[in-house]
C-alpha cells in the first residue's frame, strides 16, 4: 500500500494521488469520521479510485481499494510541476509539500462533517 502515487503527466506536470488516513475518532455527534466520510457520499462501493486494482505500476492493491471504499482512506488528487525540481531531494521535498496540502484539504473536509449524523429533538 502506498501513500503517494505519481502518475504520468505532460511537460513536467504529473498527476499525484494521495491516499490519506481518515480519522477514526468520533465527531461531535458521536459518529466516527470514517462512517461520516462514507455516508456523506465521499466514499463507498460506488466511489472507485482513479487507480485500477492490480499488481502493476500505477495500480493499487485490493486492500487499498477496500480501505478507500470503507472510508478508512481518502483519495486526494492533484497536479504537480516536477520539472521545477531538478534534483531528487527537491522532488522529494515537493512531494512532502503535496502530502501536507492534501492532509490540510482532508482536514478541511472533515471539519465540515463535525456534526454529521446528529439527531436533535424538537419540542
Amino acid at each position: 500500500m502506498s501513500d503517494i502515487h505519481v502518475l504520468t503527466g505532460n511537460r513536467g506536470m504529473v498527476m499525484v494521488v494521495c491516499h490519506i488516513p481518515v480519522l477514526s475518532s468520533l465527531n461531535a455527534s458521536g459518529i466516527s469520521y470514517q462512517l461520516a466520510w462514507t455516508n456523506s457520499g465521499r466514499a463507498g462501493p460506488n466511489f472507485p479510485s482513479i487507480l485500477a486494482v492490480g499488481k502493476g505500476v500505477g495500480q493499487i492493491t485490493q486492500e487499498e481499494a477496500d480501505a478507500l471504499k470503507a472510508g478508512v482512506l481518502a483519495e486526494i488528487v492533484t497536479e504537480v510541476d516536477l520539472k521545477a525540481s531538478s534534483t531528487a531531494p527537491a522532488r522529494l521535498q515537493l512531494l512532502q509539500e503535496v502530502w501536507k496540502k492534501a492532509e490540510d484539504r482532508l482536514s478541511a473536509e472533515l471539519s465540515e462533517l463535525q456534526h454529521y449524523g446528529g439527531v436533535f429533538a424538537r419540542r
